[in-house]
């Protein structure tokens, strides 16, 4: 501590490099704090100076020549060259501006520094010598929305709270904008607010959520577990695994009677292409199409007629168990990829109409909610319904509203009755429309339908229609129909051509007694915590396929999954690692350390 400084030039090569890149090392390790770069640099340059005295001069006369100053700027060049030209305040990194002006308090030649591998252009130069523009505000009250005090305030209250999710979340505007793997909290954001005192001392609740939007987008809300389709992700977790064990399993024992079996099949280019694919379902049905071919054409093998007798009948029963077990795989596994194609074409059909490809200029489209009854209006209307747990659109958002305007309100007030939750929608309203007044107007009155449901019913009856078979219908006014209404079942809404739904009349029912309205939509076990069905069962996805299999598309709509999922499934996939990492991790620790109690006490024992 107390040791003279050494001048630069008795320094060794060994040592000229270990003190620069000791500087380098807290440069970078400083420079993820964006708070103070000036500060940062005239630090290091003091600690350098401290253990080489001459150093400055040095760094002033021949930096480009000395080896240890070449790597110092050849470093920062590297570091220059990874920095964005504009990031987000929740980025740890300088901005080139910051970095620039740094380099240039040391007074260097141009071309002493590019020659040293840090390129500096005259614009860059000029930039720097102005310094940093956010730090050169003319006018106007400093926001907090962009304050590095806040935005490290906020990250540093929302650390203990953010938790790993299989999500994506799109960052960044224009070609800055990317997907990462987004964080969830197990609050909403405006409970944390009030529960942490440092946030609502510091700051508003519209300036923590403009914080939030602008530097923290890949930070959610808790996400709703119902809100998954249940069918896909039994799809994805149960059924095409359980597919492919048992193709492994009947392929081992298939080969135990003939090696050479599938060795026509896996030297095809068909099946190696289909090895190759994401989308295992054309392996699997391929592999049950070579087992029947196999088995049908058994007395034109020559391999299986060299074969003796009781081998030949064990192989033939492998094979018939093969093709009864894979085929209900198969066909349950198809109808469930039948699901993810009718929910891509309806959503394919739902954006033409949304963008206007398809939509006629006469006509207007409206989005409602699954329960809303779609009456006759005096005009033609086409209904598409989108596929069950896949029909989220505007209207589920005012829902989101709503849960967010019920968790603002009872922080301050509980909600006791029907008066309450309409104060809480109205207080809710109004503080949409005043933070986006491009919102609609959103109009919050009091229904009472009374106790009882209406005696007297209407609806429709079509013997030829049955309304979970179909995706389309269009009804068109015509006095001539039974009903006065022309009903046409298109079943897709990419299939222009449709088959009339004929006979169809509106039935009138009025009953003696009064039934009271269902209030409670829960009174069932829930479908989302039910056991998933297994090959040969039959359910409601598989009759609807038998009924909807014959009309395909123009085009092919494979179930392919978009850009979002394969990276939330790519998410999925670390977390599993990262898990069992550590669970091997802390089973290495537990052993070892059971290991070395069990040594110790032995030890003792021999003592």
């Amino acid at each position: 501590m107390g040791a003279k400084a050494k001048p630069w030039r008795e320094l060794g090569a060994r040592q000229r490099r270990i003190v620069a890149n000791e500087a380098c090392r807290l440069l970078l390790q400083r420079s993820r704090d964006p708070e103070d770069v000036q500060e940062m640099f005239n630090l290091v340059v003091e600690e350098l100076t401290a253990n080489c005295s001459d150093l400055r001069l040095i760094l002033q006369r021949d930096a480009a020549q000395d080896t240890a100053c070449g790597l110092l700027l050849e470093q920062l060049g590297k570091l220059r060259a990874t920095v964005p030209a504009s990031t987000n305040l929740d980025v740890p990194v300088i901005t080139l501006t910051q970095l620039d002006s740094a380099v240039t308090k040391v007074p260097l030649p141009q071309e002493a520094l590019t020659a040293a591998g840090y390129t500096l252009t005259k614009h860059s130069a000029a930039a720097a010598a102005e310094g940093p523009k956010s730090q050169q505000r003319k006018r106007g009250r400093r926001t907090k929305v962009n304050s590095v005090e806040m935005v490290s305030l906020v990250r540093r209250v929302l650390a203990p709270h953010l938790q790993d999710t299989e999500r994506v979340a799109v960052v960044g505007r224009g070609r800055n904008k990317k997907m990462v793997v987004a964080q969830h909290l197990p609050k909403k954001r405006y409970r944390v607010f009030l529960e942490e005192p440092e946030l609502h001392e510091s700051m508003s609740w519209s300036t923590f959520h403009s914080i939030m939007k602008r530097h923290f987008p890949h930070v959610k809300n808790p996400m709703r577990q119902t809100d998954i389709c249940e069918h896909c992700k039994h799809l994805e977790r149960h059924l095409l695994p359980a597919a492919q064990r048992a193709l492994a399993k009947h392929r081992l024992e298939i080969e135990e009677f003939s090696q050479q079996y599938f060795h026509p099949f896996d030297s095809s280019p068909a099946t190696i292409e289909n090895k190759e694919k994401t989308d295992k379902f054309p392996l699997l049905a391929t592999s049950l199409a070579f087992v029947q071919q196999q088995n049908f054409n058994a007395a034109n093998s020559r391999e299986r007629q060299a074969l003796g007798l009781a081998t030949r009948l064990a192989l033939h029963s492998a094979e018939a168990s093969a093709i009864h077990t894979l085929k209900g795989h198969v066909e349950l596994l198809e109808a469930y990829r039948w699901h993810q194609t009718s929910a891509r074409r309806q959503e394919a059909a739902l954006e033409q109409l949304a963008s206007g490809e398809s939509l006629p200029a006469s006509a207007v489209l409206l989005q409602m909610d699954f329960k809303e009854n779609v009456k006759v209006l005096n005009v033609e209307v086409e209904v598409l319904y989108l596929a069950e747990h896949h029909g989220k659109g505007a209207c589920d958002r005012l829902f989101a509203w709503t849960r967010m305007w019920v968790s603002r309100f009872i922080q301050k007030h509980p909600i006791y009755n029907l008066r309450d939750l309409t104060q809480c929608y109205r207080e809710g309203a109004a503080s949409r429309i005043a933070d986006d007044p491009t919102t609609p107007a959103i109009l919050v009155s009091n229904f009472d339908p009374g106790r009882f449901r209406p005696t007297k019913r209407s609806f429709l009856s079509a013997a030829t229609l049955k309304i979970s078979r179909t995706y389309s219908l269009v009804a068109t006014l015509d006095r001539h129909a039974a009903p006065g209404v022309r009903i046409v079942n298109h079943v897709f809404t990419d299939l222009r051509q449709g088959s009339r739904v004929l006979p169809c009349h509106v039935d009138e029912v009025v009953s003696e007694e009064k039934v009271e309205w269902r209030r409670g939509y829960y009174d069932k076990p829930r479908s989302w915590e039910q056991a998933g069905p297994e090959p040969g069962d039959v359910n409601h996805v598989t009759r609807r396929f038998a009924a909807q299999k014959t009309f395909l598309p123009d085009r092919e709509v494979a179930p392919k999954r978009s850009l979002e999922e394969k990276m939330s499934a790519k998410a999925k996939q670390l977390s599993k690692h990262a898990a069992k990492k550590k669970r091997q991790l802390a089973e290495g620790s537990s052993s070892s350390a059971s290991s070395s109690s069990s040594s110790s006490s032995t030890s003792s024992e021999k003592a």
